[in-house]
Formats: structure tokens, C-alpha cells, sequence
């Protein structure tokens, strides 16, 4: 839907632009040079007190009143200096080492700068360092711009996760956050929910609480890793574990990987799960065909004898035939939304 975008200056309205709320705000920007000759990057909006900062993919949808087809918005224009860093930037982040302290501390222009390049916020102002809107923006653009940040959030579990999601949980992310974090119960179970690694880094007294270890494996099947001995042995916790994922079956207790229902639940999760049963299950039939029906590569896992079993053999092609079908109906319906 249409929106009319009143734009004031100092001195009075400037112009009225019929914008679109799917415009980002570079295109905004661009218009209000169309009908006043201020350059871009010397455009500072507003939109009642809150600055729209110059970042040129944010959508200006994400900040207009859902139901106002009208709409007042402030530019403030920039001093020249500033405003030629900014139009520097913009085409070069890496060079906010260079600019002046003024513009290395102006908020709005390291955001913009940082969802570019998220390391450059090494050089960012050190207040900056401490704002969490601004680290986000950063570790999200590159997980390791974590090194630079204020102690306090590099410790912060938001901040953390965004960073490793962003670096895949890189293992070099872990020695940018502090030791103290893994002590924290709140901090573990928001990492261990999402990777293993959480629960593995824990605290022995965290990996041993029962009612916590239940909680993120119901989320992250693969934390059971990182639980204690008993923990991995307890019935109730497995259980939860492979019906997250079945390859969790790997880190269960030897009497665990020997009970029919945890194994059957794993199977009936990821087929591949076989592999870590016990090994009276890889000879039994029933058992190899839930595994195959599941996953077809759970045959290889089975013993020698059912490996050729005709059952065990039809359903793995028929399984291995489907999987196939299901990518091709996939790519094929890829290449006709391009």
C-alpha cells in the first residue's frame, strides 16, 4: 500500500514523496535527491526522535505506522566533512581505522558501516563497543567481530549465538568468551539448545542437573554429548535425546543402546542411527527395516546377512528411489520459481 512521506527540514516541508513501504531506504533517499538535489549521504532522516540510521537495505516498512498512509519525517543535512565520510564509507567500511574520532563515534554511522562489514567495529568508538544494538548488527555480519566487543557481551548469550550461527560454531569462537560464561546456567542452556558444544563446555554441576539436561536435549538432541555418565544413562533424558535426533543413540549409556525402545525411537528418527546400536539389534529384522524405511544408508549398518535380505534390499531402493524423486520434484520446481 502506498504511503505519502512528508519530508521537513528545519526551515519547513521540503517535498511529499509517494513511497512504498517495501522501499528500502537508499531508494527513499534517492527520491528525496530527485526533488530537492541533497545529496544522499548528506541525508539524516528521522522519524519523530528515532534516527533511520544509513543503513541502505533497511526497509523503511519496518519502522512506518501500519495503518498511517501519511507520514512526517525529518532530514537533518550533514556537515561536510561528516557527510563525505559517510559517502566513503559506504563504499569502503574497512576504512573507519582512518576516519576522524567524531565519526568513528557517531553511532548511526558505525551501524551502518558494521551490518557491511562487521569486523570494522574494531575501530569503532569504545562506547560503541558496549552497545548491544551495534554489536548485534556486527556479529551478525561476521561472527568474529565478537574479539573486539566489550567483555560484558561476550558473555551476553544473544550476542554469542548470533555469533557462532554466523561462523557455523566455529571452534575459534571459543576463546573470545569468557570462561565465566559456561558457568552461567542461563548462557549454557541458550547455546546448548541450538549446539552440543553448549553442554560440552558446561559446568560439571550444570551437565549433572537432571531437569536442565532433560530441557535442552529436548531441543538439541546432540547436547547429550556433554551430559554426565548418568545423565547418559538415564532412560527418560535418552529417550528425549534420539527423538530429537537419532544419532544421539551414539552417546547413550552401553545398557541404553541395548534397550529396544530407545533404539527403535532413534531409528524411527534418523535410520543412520543403527549404526550406534547394540549389536544383537543389527540382526534383528524388524529393528534393520525400521532403519531402512526411515533412511535407506541404515542397510550398511545392518549385519552381513540381513545387508541381503530381499526385504531389507526392496525397501532400502524403494527408499533410496523416493529420496531421489523428492530432490529432482525439488530442483525441478527450483528451476521453474527462477
Amino acid at each position: 500500500m502506498p504511503v505519502e512521506l512528508r519530508i521537513h527540514g528545519l526551515g519547513g516541508q521540503l517535498c511529499s514523496i509517494t513511497g512504498e513501504r517495501y522501499w528500502t531506504l537508499q531508494q527513499l533517499k534517492v527520491a528525496i535527491e530527485a526533488c530537492t538535489s541533497i545529496p544522499t549521504y548528506e541525508q539524516r532522516l528521522l522519524f519523530g526522535t528515532k534516527a533511520l540510521g544509513f543503513a541502505p537495505s533497511g526497509k523503511i516498512g519496518t519502522w512506518l505506522p501500519r495503518r498511517e498512509t501519511e507520514v512526517d519525517v525529518t532530514l537533518v543535512r550533514l556537515e561536510c566533512a561528516q557527510a563525505a565520510w559517510l559517502r566513503k564509507l559506504e563504499a569502503e567500511p574497512w576504512n573507519l581505522f582512518l576516519a576522524p574520532a567524531d565519526v568513528r563515534a557517531d553511532r548511526e554511522v558505525v551501524l551502518a558501516v558494521v551490518q557491511q562489514n562487521g569486523a570494522a567495529i574494531e575501530y569503532a568508538a569504545a562506547p560503541l563497543l558496549a552497545d548491544r544494538e551495534v554489536v548485534m548488527a556486527a556479529v551478525v555480519q561476521n561472527g568474529y567481530a565478537l574479539e573486539h566487543v566489550d567483555p560484558a557481551l561476550q558473555a551476553d548469550a544473544g550476542i554469542v549465538l548470533a555469533a557462532m550461527r554466523q561462523t557455523r560454531f566455529s571452534q575459534q569462537m571459543l576463546r573470545f568468551i569468557p570462561p565465566d560464561a559456561w558457568l552461567d546456567r542461563n548462557f549454557v542452556t541458550m547455546v546448548a539448545k541450538e549446539n552440543e558444544i553448549g553442554l560440552k563446555l558446561a559446568s560439571l554441576q550444570i551437565r549433572g542437573d537432571r531437569r536442565l539436561v532433560l530441557d535442552i536435549v529436548q531441543k538439541c538432541g546432540m547436547s547429550l554429548q556433554g551430559a554426565q555418565a548418568e545423565l547418559r544413562a538415564d532412560r527418560e533424558v535418552v529417550l528425549a535425546a534420539v527423538r530429537r535426533n537419532g544419532l544421539a543413540l551414539r552417546h547413550a549409556s552401553e545398557a541404553l543402546r541395548a534397550d529396544r525402545e530407545v533404539v527403535l525411537a532413534a531409528l524411527q528418527q534418523d535410520g543412520a542411527a543403527l549404526q550406534y546400536a547394540a549389536e544383537e539389534w543389527k540382526s534383528d529384522k524388524s529393528m534393520v527395516l525400521a532403519g531402512v524405511r526411515q533412511r535407506p544408508i541404515a542397510r550398511h549398518y545392518a549385519s552381513a546377512v540381513l545387508q541381503m535380505d530381499p526385504d531389507v534390499l526392496k525397501y532400502s531402493l524403494v527408499g533410496k528411489f523416493a529420496q531421489k524423486l523428492k530432490s529432482s520434484v525439488a530442483e525441478s520446481r527450483h528451476k521453474t520459481s527462477r
